[in-house]
């Protein structure tokens, strides 16, 4: 059942603000005392939760309830034939896993008609915890999240509990975390569920781009960003969503290594994943950012010499890459001369330091390394290109490279491609790379 609350920007209106939401496909509108304290009784043409929140019984009776949500210590008279909702809510974090299920047993002892428990979530252990109380309640109880980490219970709510609360398109969520009613794929099955891991300020587009394309091909699926430090314990925090596949992003490319049972032949080479699926029961790791590169740049294809800045996750598949795309003298330049060095020998490469430029002609530069010092670039050569592997919005590295004569390129081609080869991947269905470029 689709909750939405009422606004309070629709407050002087909300029997019109009730057609709007049933029209999206909500089942059920929530009035809250502490939203929206003045609306009194309406004709609503949804079922109406009332959450009193410091008003009065005469304010829950005049608005003719289905439901009263009333906080786990709240005592207001309920009129009659309304059901009884004993709701807890953390706002500030997720206490202890012992403390929440003693919570979820009084909720489930107090006798109403069903029970909501919902706590802000901020890390893996926060969601573990969350988690181990489902199964202190029943069929007529709700688990929620809020906060950054709130997707996984919030996306597949339908699927898990009595009420789904939900905003609608264009509209504030009244929780942080709250998802809007167009997020959610329509269906009695519960969808697969996908995401990308990245570090925690992670933009990431790979959401919208797999869900449309599940959205186009008719996949019965959900696509999430889960940001963390420690991909181990966020992969491990997500296990009970029984998840069938990641996307991995810097700074994890390698964190997950050891999670799959098996490799694909280039991520075996290059010891980095971008790519976790589940097969029979097991993970394979697969890696796409090679694919990315050579079919985002094919215009590389035999130029002579490559520079990498950078020593991360992503700089053993650019290095790969470049082997691929016939480019024989490669360069990699970083920070830490040790990993410097470790690339060099692994890959047959030559390492310098981060600050160490040649004079020698370079035919592309990939800028693989957070930031935007202010690094002396190698001499470009006639036509030279610069790829910055991020995407968006134009950086200081794509308009110091153009300065010094090279041709910038953000990371957006390489994106696509991976994306595609991930999806197939996932879904066993090949899309062309115009299915989301021409978007």
């Amino acid at each position: 059942m689709f909750v939405t609350t009422l606004p309070p920007a629709h407050a002087d209106d909300p029997a019109a603000y009730s057609r709007t939401a049933r029209d999206a496909g909500v089942d059920a509108l929530e009035v809250r005392g502490d939203l929206t304290p003045g609306v009194g009784g309406f004709a609503s043409v949804l079922p109406i939760v009332a959450t009193p929140r410091g008003r009065d019984a005469a304010w829950v009776a005049a608005l003719a309830p289905r439901w009263v949500d009333l906080a786990l210590d709240e005592d207001v008279a309920v009129p009659a034939g309304a059901a009884v909702i004993r709701s807890w809510h953390d706002h500030a974090g997720t206490p202890p896993a012992d403390d929440l299920r003693a919570i979820a047993e009084r909720l489930a002892a107090s006798g109403a008609a069903h029970t909501k428990l919902v706590t802000t979530v901020r890390t893996p252990a926060d969601l573990v915890a969350l988690e181990s109380v489902r199964s202190a309640g029943d069929g007529d109880a709700t688990v929620l999240a809020m906060g950054p980490l709130a997707w996984p219970v919030r996306i597949l709510s339908p699927w898990r509990d009595a009420f789904t609360y939900v905003a609608l398109p264009g509209e504030a969520a009244s929780a942080d975390g709250q998802l809007t009613i167009d997020a959610y794929p329509r269906g009695d099955e519960r969808p697969a569920l996908f995401g990308i891991l990245g570090g925690p300020g992670m933009q990431t587009a790979s959401p919208a781009i797999h869900t449309g394309l599940f959205r186009r091909h008719g996949v019965h699926a959900v696509y999430g960003a889960f940001p963390c430090e420690d991909a181990r314990a966020m992969f491990g925090a997500l296990a009970p969503f029984a998840p069938t596949g990641f996307s991995i992003t810097a700074p994890h490319k390698t964190a997950l290594l050891d999670v799959a049972n098996a490799l694909d032949s280039v991520a075996s080479e290059v010891r980095a994943i971008n790519t976790l699926v589940r097969r029979d029961g097991g993970w394979e790791g697969r890696q796409f950012d090679v694919h990315g590169i050579v079919e985002g740049y094919p215009f590389l294809r035999g130029v002579a010499r490559a520079e990498v800045i950078g020593t991360g996750g992503v700089a053993p598949a650019v290095i790969h890459a470049c082997r691929v795309l016939g480019i024989e003298s490669i360069v990699v330049r970083g920070r830490d001369a040790a990993r410097v060095a470790a690339l060099a020998q692994r890959f047959g490469v030559h390492g310098r330091a981060l600050d160490d430029a040649s004079r020698e002609p370079v035919d592309v530069v990939f800028w693989a390394i957070g930031g935007d010092p202010d690094l002396p670039l190698s001499r470009p050569a006639p036509g030279a290109h610069a790829i910055d592997l991020r995407y968006g919005a134009t950086t200081a590295f794509q308009s110091h490279a153009a300065a010094q004569g090279y041709t910038p390129h953000d990371g957006t081609a390489m994106l696509h491609h991976q994306a595609c080869a991930q999806f197939e991947a996932f879904t066993g269905i090949a899309v062309d790379v115009r299915e989301i470029s021409d978007r």
